[in-house]
């Protein structure tokens, strides 16, 4: 084999091993039955759209969500979809979003956003966010729900980008072990918070009870510093 196919070989198992690694589940070094996840407990998502998305396919992918969190006896109440107009770039996009007050009953937000040339062209040159999650409250986030000039979207369908974002919604970092994870769905749930399922802040390590404790950490930093698949090689 020649040394040009060679490394195009390789290049392409370290692209495909960095695409994985990042969104996949990794090892469980503590069973998921050594939680306390025994009794049900609600959160409300309240999700935008750009007019390219169907309602359908929000429709499809929040299933998803809702089926991850049922292994956390989580119940996902989609409480409505909002179509937006996309004037810029995914991330002015969303913070747009997240500059607006998280109000009652919502308790999540989450953006489905279609490709554009900007963002195919992007792609193509390998700059491909597939989806992100705020570290500031963890409430908020985007994923592009259909399919674009992507190649990681080969490896990576929205599908299985909006379980991984899911997860940074309930509180949860890139981490080899998903055990880390399920320690912190658990310390979300036993927070007491009447009718907020609280936040969390990976950028001061607080829970974050209120609305009003998350729009006060919005506006504090406004300037989000989103969590994205091509950030870390990192399994959960």
């Amino acid at each position: 084999m020649s040394r040009y196919k060679l490394l195009k070989l390789l290049s392409l198992a370290m692209l495909v091993s960095i695409s994985m690694g990042c969104t996949g589940f990794g090892i469980v070094t503590t069973p998921i039955n050594n939680y306390d996840f025994s009794y049900n407990q609600e959160i409300v998502f309240c999700t935008y759209k750009t007019k390219e998305v169907s309602k359908e396919r929000v429709d499809s992918l929040m299933a998803e969500i809702a089926d991850e969190y049922s292994e956390y006896n989580i119940v996902v109440r989609h409480e409505w979809n909002k179509t937006i107009e996309r004037t810029g770039s995914n991330s002015e996009l969303f913070r747009y979003v997240t500059a607006k007050k998280l109000t009652a009953p919502c308790d999540r937000r989450l953006v489905f956003l279609n490709y554009t040339l900007y963002d195919n062209l992007l792609a193509l040159l390998g700059i491909d966010v597939l989806g992100a999650v705020e570290t500031e409250t963890m409430t908020n986030g985007y994923i592009f729900a259909n399919y674009g000039l992507s190649i990681n979207q080969l490896l990576l369908p929205p599908q299985h980008v909006v379980r991984h974002e899911s997860l940074h919604l309930l509180g949860c970092e890139h981490d080899i072990d998903k055990s880390n994870c399920y320690e912190q769905i658990a310390g979300l749930r036993n927070q007491n918070s009447e009718d907020f399922f609280p936040g969390y802040s990976a950028a001061t390590r607080e829970y974050l009870l209120t609305r009003e404790n998350v729009n006060n950490q919005l506006r504090k930093y406004r300037r989000t510093s989103p969590i994205s698949l091509e950030v870390s090689s990192k399994k959960y």
